[in-house]
């Protein structure tokens, strides 16, 4: 089984061996990968938020809204 400083030589010699305008679209789909996995993280990350209750008075809304701001709650 090659080790990876075999493999990482043999990728090496490959991509070196490739013509620059194949070097450049096998770097750019793989920025375009790394950056469409991280953006897609990023948005399934993202908080989801909802409305809590409707048609409140303004008392039971600031009341609400104090509780929540006394937990932290964003």
């Amino acid at each position: 089984m090659p080790n990876i400083s075999e493999t990482w030589l043999k990728f090496s010699n490959t991509f070196q061996s490739l013509p620059q305008s194949k070097r450049i679209s096998l770097l750019l789909v793989l920025l375009l990968i790394i950056g469409g996995t991280i953006g897609l993280f990023s948005w399934l990350n993202r908080p989801h938020y909802q409305i809590l209750y409707t048609r409140l008075s303004p008392e039971d809304a600031g009341a609400i809204i104090d509780k929540l701001k006394e937990e932290k709650v964003p």
